[in-house]
């Protein structure tokens, strides 16, 4: 959910240095085109701590209960307890929605996979385990449990594809997922995601995908053809202006990019975005380069 996702990019900008949504928030040209909405760093930054360790989640609930305010830790706690008391598929449930009210989406997607292997033909608690995980992963960047994650994320989405082929939108995230691990041709990604298209033409996730890597492989025209489309399908969406304006400066049309910008910049509410996004703005009609 891309609201869910937009409360995530502060998080992870804090955390790792990153984003969620991937919504960048008034981040600078260079750095909101280098990640995609799950959040992700690309495959190159985080490779070198690669592992195949799982990812422990008994850990990290401890180092999440020591961040929540008390409040929160209060009702994990107690949905905690009925779990352990009774392993219902409905307090899998109100944990899972816990962890992710509060903007911690690798423990939601742990409850979630619970919630699937309780009930292995629930493709829809496959695909939010899924998602859950995809959406953690940009958090760890740059660590080993980036790519435990990637695999958690596949794994769910294997599951949940099977079960259900129709699920476009987990298509799309195993297609970034297999991107992200960096094994296999990148093609095969690519190929995925314009196989959804071809069923699917107006596939957000698929569009922004694809123009993503179109950048990261230099294709701006293809880029902007994609973001120029998911401004079309939701004019009021900010992070599809701001993807295009990035696309456009970055293949050296300032005005058109600009422009852009300046939706962007009328459609976030954050006023310290909305400043950076002018200084930006002016630099950019000052023939100042922009910040890297």
């Amino acid at each position: 959910m891309r609201s869910t996702r937009t409360v995530q990019v502060v998080i992870v900008l804090l955390i790792s240095g990153l984003i969620a949504f991937i919504y960048f928030s008034a981040r600078n040209t260079s750095t909101a085109l280098d990640k995609k909405e799950s959040g992700h760093k690309n495959s190159e930054e985080a490779s070198a701590q690669r592992t195949d360790q799982p990812f422990d989640f008994d850990q990290y609930a401890k180092i999440v209960k020591n961040e929540v305010p008390k409040k929160d830790l209060e009702t994990i706690n107690i949905l905690e307890q009925n779990y352990k008391t009774q392993p219902s598929r409905e307090a899998m449930q109100h944990l899972a929605d816990a962890y992710d009210k509060i903007g911690y989406p690798a423990m939601a997607g742990f409850y979630y996979l619970q919630l699937a292997q309780s009930k292995k033909d629930d493709a829809k608690a496959w695909a939010l385990a899924g998602r859950k995980f995809y959406e953690a992963e940009g958090m760890f960047a740059g660590t080993a449990s980036f790519y435990s994650l990637i695999t958690e994320s596949m794994g769910a989405y294997d599951k949940a594809i099977e079960l259900n082929p129709q699920d476009l939108d987990a298509k799309a995230d195993q297609a970034a997922n297999i991107m992200d691990l960096g094994q296999g041709p990148p093609m095969k990604a690519v190929g995925m995601l314009r196989d959804i298209l071809q069923t699917d033409s107006n596939n957000r996730k698929a569009l922004l995908y694809l123009g993503i890597f179109s950048v990261r492989s230099g294709q701006f025209d293809k880029a902007i053809k994609r973001f120029q489309r998911l401004t079309e399908l939701d004019p009021l969406d900010a992070e599809y202006h701001r993807y295009l304006g990035d696309t456009y400066i970055k293949g050296g049309n300032n005005e058109l990019g600009i422009k852009e910008l300046e939706k962007y910049r009328d459609l976030i509410k954050d006023p310290n975005a909305k400043a950076e996004v002018d200084k930006m703005i002016k630099d950019l009609k000052n023939g100042t380069p922009v910040s890297k």
